[in-house]
């Protein structure tokens, strides 16, 4: 009885702790881009301090109001939503009712096993609803952000000065740390088979492709647009269209209607109609296809989605990062270097996705 006691603590003492973390890192990631766009403000640089300031604010309102949404679309609390705090205070009131007793940490970790239709209402935000709107964010904001960031080091001569404030360091690693992270914590929601080892292999192999992915493709990013500035949104614009036309023609709820694909009750949208899910994959889908790829329970079986967005992404990063090498107005240090990054880092993630999603769909985590 005493050994079960301990348990329980240690369950609840992890449970609170990571929460907490998780909630912390969430904050911060939002307070340094809003420092950085103060001081970019205070220096006179305006478009800069507004577009980081943008970045910022916009996907904090678009994951609010989706957490709203899933959260049962309470018109009570829809202020706090579009203030923008309703997750953080979301994951207070989780951490504090398992500390006062409301919530049971051993039974939301058990529910864990169990489709989303038949959690509880807080295991079902601690495992799907708060994933996805980090997700959301970190997607939307994170990686845009670092883009941006490095943009302005280029652009202005800092990168080349070697002239970095420290504040945009600690902006462009929270950002990065945060959108590996939060990518991280949505794939592994979908893992859930018991047996440590293999759970531990899956996580390791998925993190390694992730960091590898997502920094080449904003080193892709960033060095182009110092260039062609306006080109890089028809490249964001073009791959966002292909992939949200790829969701919405192929994505199994829009085929038989029953089983043959996946079984409903994963998706996170199971009890929406299908404008709600429409919009699902035109505004969060396929703009988080642009800058990596996330298994989405409606297309864990579909060959189709991985491969044209692999081929997108690939021949997207090889022709941004060749056309800036080629065809730049001067020449930098760490030109060479960048080639070398988006090239063999592309090369590398395409290697190990298709190692992963192979390993997915037939090992013992397919959600199927």
């Amino acid at each position: 009885m005493c050994s079960g006691e301990k348990l329980r603590q240690r369950l609840c003492s992890w449970f609170v702790i990571s929460n907490l973390f998780k909630c912390a890192m969430y904050i911060a990631d939002v307070v340094t881009d809003i420092m950085l766009a103060v001081e970019y403000f205070r220096n006179g640089d305006t478009n800069w301090g507004g577009l980081t300031l943008a970045f910022a604010l916009v996907p904090q309102f678009v994951m609010n109001m989706t957490m709203w949404y899933q959260e049962g679309r309470d018109r009570r609390t829809f202020i706090l939503y579009l203030l923008h705090i309703g997750v953080a205070l979301r994951y207070l009131q989780i951490v504090f009712g398992v500390c006062c007793g409301y919530y049971n940490p051993s039974e939301i970790r058990e529910d864990r096993d169990f489709s989303e239709g038949s959690q509880e209402p807080e295991s079902r935000t601690v495992h799907h609803i708060l994933p996805l709107v980090h997700l959301i964010g970190s997607l939307l904001e994170s990686v845009p952000q670092i883009c941006l960031q490095v943009y302005v080091l280029v652009v202005t001569g800092e990168l080349e000065r070697g002239e970095i404030e420290t504040l945009k360091y600690v902006s462009i690693s929270m950002s990065l740390v945060m959108a590996v992270k939060t990518v991280w914590d949505w794939e592994m929601h979908y893992l859930v088979d018991s047996d440590l080892l293999p759970y531990i292999m899956y996580g390791l192999l998925f993190f390694v492709w992730k960091v590898v992915e997502l920094f080449s493709r904003t080193v892709a990013f960033s060095v182009f647009s110092s260039e062609y500035s306006y080109w890089v949104f028809v490249v964001v614009g073009f791959h966002w269209l292909v992939m949200a036309v790829t969701e919405n023609v192929l994505c199994h709820y829009f085929k038989s209607g029953g089983g043959e694909w996946v079984d409903s009750f994963y998706d996170i949208y199971y009890d929406s109609g299908k404008c709600v899910k429409i919009c699902f994959n035109l505004l969060t889908v396929a703009p988080v296809d642009v800058f990596t790829w996330a298994t989405f329970a409606s297309r864990s079986l579909s060959p189709i989605q991985p491969l044209v967005n692999g081929v997108l992404t690939v021949v997207g990063n090889c022709v941004m990062v060749l056309v800036w090498y080629f065809y730049k107005a001067s020449s930098a240090w760490y030109d060479m270097y960048a080639l070398i990054v988006v090239l063999a880092g592309t090369t590398t993630a395409l290697m190990l996705k298709t190692l992963y999603l192979c390993c997915y769909a037939l090992g013992p985590y397919s959600i199927v």
